[in-house]
């Protein structure tokens, strides 16, 4: 294992052209690193060996090797824990000549930047005649309430922050399974009650309580929401943002405390890449898919065809576009066929933190909330199905969307909970 390490680190050295050395420098930390190689160096044989052999002053651009995932909820996972270190860079070097230098090495299956994610652009259009709620008819989701209302499902939001004391969702919450990860010090102990905007919405879409005398009703409101918070205190673009291996902690977090459905509410910034471009996000979904966790992602509302790598296995995740009042695809979503469903995208209302009533939400992030919901629905008629067969029916049981952008079919969660209940 240590001449696997030596040439591992030594590598650092040489300067080939390499995977990954393009992105956009103003949304990436500028000294970190995520590196995944071949084969498992053990938990803690990186940082161990890179001192004991001083490689500081061998490799004078090189601070730290940390593995990235020590003692985070990937025992009971299919996921390569071992197998992802951060390199951490000494100010003022280079990511890209770094990044060139590992990526050539025949140890290392890919290298990185950590990309900050940020919330999927919040479309609010100022329309109060609009009735609200009126998604719920559109999707067929009062009759889905015939078979199921979502009890026995717990719906994980991998979030920035939510209302926890909202008076609509303060009793929808799980209290044990929800938690506040906080990335500098690995403490999932706490739940930090962050009123931010986003998440608020989007909780209350998926379950808001019913038969309250209180504002709306959320799509799956006998389950129980499941609060995956990734505060990001080092971010230095904002509150809401989060790197992304603190993004797969939260996903396999979700898994670990028993989540049944997981809504990642994040994108990468400004690309028509999928967030399922980030490695290690990508196999996080797929360690989640693989324990029969449906995750659902909204695809970004960037109006991008996302790209797929014809190398990446299927994750197996949902993605999510939107649509408009009139059935429409919005102009701002993302498209492709990577795009597996669609919901309402704009004039959608839902919660918002404090007190106040509701606010009209939109965009992607509206659109992947509802299919989170229909998919708790889903889940909780048929147990027993996979996500990949929870994802099957919603395309297959959802209506065509006029029009050449490809985001999928329109869901219908009556015709999907009824197939769910005969498979």
């Amino acid at each position: 294992m240590r001449a696997l390490v030596l040439a591992f680190l030594l590598g650092v050295l040489a300067v080939i052209p390499a995977l990954g050395a393009e992105f956009d420098a103003r949304f990436v930390q500028p000294d970190t690193l995520i590196v995944k190689t071949r084969f498992p160096l053990g938990p803690n044989g990186a940082a161990e060996l890179f001192e004991s052999f001083g490689f500081t002053d061998a490799l004078s651009n090189v601070r730290s090797v940390k593995p990235a995932f020590e003692g985070t909820f990937t025992d009971d996972v299919d996921f390569p824990a071992d197998q992802y270190f951060t390199i951490r860079l000494r100010p003022g070097s280079s990511l890209k000549e770094s990044i060139a230098a590992l990526s050539a090495l025949k140890n290392v299956v890919s290298v990185q930047p950590d990309y900050y994610l940020s919330d999927p652009d919040v479309l609010t259009p100022n329309d109060p005649q609009l009735p609200k709620q009126w998604y719920l008819d559109r999707l067929k989701v009062r009759e889905a309430w015939e078979y199921t209302k979502g009890k026995g499902v717990f719906v994980a939001d991998v979030e920035s922050g939510f209302d926890t004391e909202h008076p609509d969702l303060k009793n929808q919450f799980d209290r044990e399974k929800t938690f506040d990860y906080d990335p500098d010090t690995d403490d999932t102990s706490k739940v930090n009650d962050n009123k931010m905007s986003h998440g608020t919405p989007v909780c209350g879409l998926i379950g808001a309580q019913a038969d309250n005398n209180l504002f709306g009703v959320g799509i799956a409101f006998e389950a129980k929401l499941v609060g995956s918070q990734m505060a990001n205190s080092m971010s230095a673009h904002s509150t809401e943002s989060v790197w992304t291996v603190n993004a797969a902690k939260a996903i396999l977090g979700s898994v670990a405390r028993g989540a049944s459905v997981i809504l990642i509410e994040k994108q990468l910034p400004s690309t028509s890449s999928s967030v399922e471009q980030s490695k290690v996000i990508y196999e996080a979904i797929k360690a989640a898919v693989a324990k029969g966790v449906p995750v659902v992602v909204p695809a970004g509302n960037f109006d991008n065809e996302l790209e797929v790598e014809a190398a990446q296995e299927d994750s197996g995740a949902i993605f999510v576009g939107a649509t408009t009042k009139s059935d429409k695809a919005a102009s701002f979503s993302d498209y492709g066929e990577r795009v597996d469903v669609a919901a309402p995208g704009e004039s959608v209302y839902s919660t918002q933190q404090g007190e106040s009533e509701t606010l009209s939400f939109g965009g992607t992030s509206s659109a992947s909330a509802i299919t989170a919901g229909v998919t708790a629905l889903v889940k909780a008629a048929n147990p027993k199905l996979s996500p990949r067969e929870i994802r099957k029916i919603l395309k297959e049981t959802g209506t065509p969307i006029e029009g050449t952008k490809k985001i999928g079919t329109l869901l219908n969660a009556r015709d999907a909970v009824k197939r769910a209940l005969d498979s």
